[in-house]
């Protein structure tokens, strides 16, 4: 299906901006369009499918491009400040050859009016990062990939894109399931109250969004001269920024998912007693 023209350019610069639906002042603002053969992708996969020109009118034309871009834009705080970073960037150039399509042997085509259908299909570059979208309070950011369908020709313009996701494969994480902490209590900062150890045991290290996470947890307070009354459990996103090349971290943004009190009573110099707890993985 269609071919493999495929020219690497980049990745390069591209002006701010330049990634719109149609451009305005087209005459075939309203004609061309994209159809993928699926909604996402993993990087490295070929994408297939098809260019639509619904032509009203005659329509000269050398040829069709498509272009895949790179799209960012981060909001963040860094230093109390907000910062804010826009990026976009042309990856691919693919050419659709319409000459060899429509088995026409001339540098300009002369369409008549109708429906033309433009297959193509190209390789997404094993380096993609997947898509990304973080909507949180005064932290927000998109990684978005845009494939642009542009005419080639000196008598008609004409653009329209689509969105390309590009899905991350499944990470198998293989944390601990339980860490201990000793916590050492000073009063007023000067006055040694003990020691309390503390003990977090769960089930697995991979959950899913608003699943149940059932938790054990432990205290020894044999050492502890105060009371313990409430144990607090906390879930913490934190995400880590990169250049689409990088390894460098750019940055990192952090978000509170959960925080729960759970009340306990465990008297000073006790020993070790356990609490069973549930809570939620939220979005």
């Amino acid at each position: 299906m269609g071919n493999e023209n495929t020219s690497y350019m980049g990745p390069s610069y591209y002006p701010q901006g330049v990634i719109q639906s149609v451009v305005q002042q087209s005459s075939l603002q309203n004609q061309l369009s994209i159809r993928l053969n699926k909604p996402d992708y993993f990087k490295g996969d070929y994408v297939e499918g098809s260019i639509i020109l619904n032509s009203p009118g005659s329509v000269v034309l050398n040829d069709i491009h498509l272009n895949l871009f790179l799209s960012e834009n981060w909001n963040y705080i860094e230093n109390n400040q907000p910062q804010s970073e826009l990026n976009n960037q042309m990856l691919l150039t693919i050419k659709i050859g319409i000459q060899k399509i429509l088995k026409i042997n001339s540098d300009l085509i002369n369409l008549n009016p109708g429906a033309f259908n433009f297959p193509f299909k190209f390789k997404l570059p094993d380096y993609l990062q997947p898509s990304f979208e973080y909507p949180k309070d005064n932290q927000r950011g998109f990684l978005r990939y845009v494939l642009q369908a542009k005419i080639i020709s000196n008598f008609v313009r004409g653009e329209t894109s689509v969105l390309i996701f590009i899905k991350s494969r499944p990470i198998i994480l293989n944390c601990p399931l339980s860490f201990s902490s000793a916590i050492n209590v000073h009063k007023w900062g000067m006055f040694d109250e003990g020691s309390t150890i503390l003990k977090v045991s769960y089930l697995t290290s991979n959950y899913q969004i608003r699943s149940q996470i059932p938790f054990s947890v432990e205290i020894n307070n044999t050492r502890g001269k105060l009371q313990v009354k409430s144990v607090i459990a906390k879930i913490i996103r934190r995400v880590q920024f990169r250049n689409v090349r990088e390894a460098t971290v750019r940055y990192t943004l952090q978000s509170i998912l959960v925080n729960k009190e759970f009340a306990v009573n465990v008297p000073p110099n006790t020993q070790s007693q356990v609490y069973n707890y549930n809570i939620e993985l939220k979005d």
